[in-house]
């Protein structure tokens, strides 16, 4: 029996940030595959807006 993750949609792309800091800091997020380069750029400046 196959199990699903547990993701709602089945569209999603995951996105690796890579920081370049000494602790080599990965974070991965997973977006639609319909949103454009415009909504990805203003996601990313929402999240890492510190």
């Amino acid at each position: 029996q196959l199990r699903k993750g547990l993701c709602v949609r089945s569209d999603l792309l995951r996105i690796i940030f890579e920081f370049g800091d000494e602790n080599e800091t990965k974070i991965e997020k997973k977006i639609p595959s319909s949103m454009r380069i415009a909504k990805v750029k203003a996601y990313v400046r929402r999240l890492f807006s510190s």
